[in-house]
């Protein structure tokens, strides 16, 4: 989702947790991290305790269709969470436009 998009809640909740943190305004590169990170997160939680890496490896590889605020992650018998793209460009000053 667009880093800017307030009605979904995955943004909603980064941009409190940012704020929060002194973070500043959240842009397209922290939501990809926050994103990361709350899937990692979540697999860690499956992998139950003493996690292993083969432990940790099935719990990402079962994680499938898990709604993170309007945002779905499925990585079922693929390596690839989401199959979500949206374009930006970065312009000439290297800013990135949304």
């Amino acid at each position: 989702p667009r880093s800017d998009n307030a009605k979904s809640i995955v943004v909603r909740e980064l941009i409190q947790d940012a704020q929060a943190a002194k973070l500043g305004k959240p842009n397209v590169y922290m939501l990809e991290g926050y994103i990361a990170a709350r899937t990692l997160v979540e697999a860690i939680r499956k992998a139950g305790r003493d996690p292993t890496a083969a432990k940790l490896r099935k719990a990402i590889e079962s994680i499938n269709e898990w709604d993170m605020g309007g945002f779905r992650i499925s990585f079922d018998g693929s390596r690839t969470g989401s199959k979500l793209v949206e374009l930006s460009l970065i312009d000439s000053t290297g800013k990135l436009r949304d």
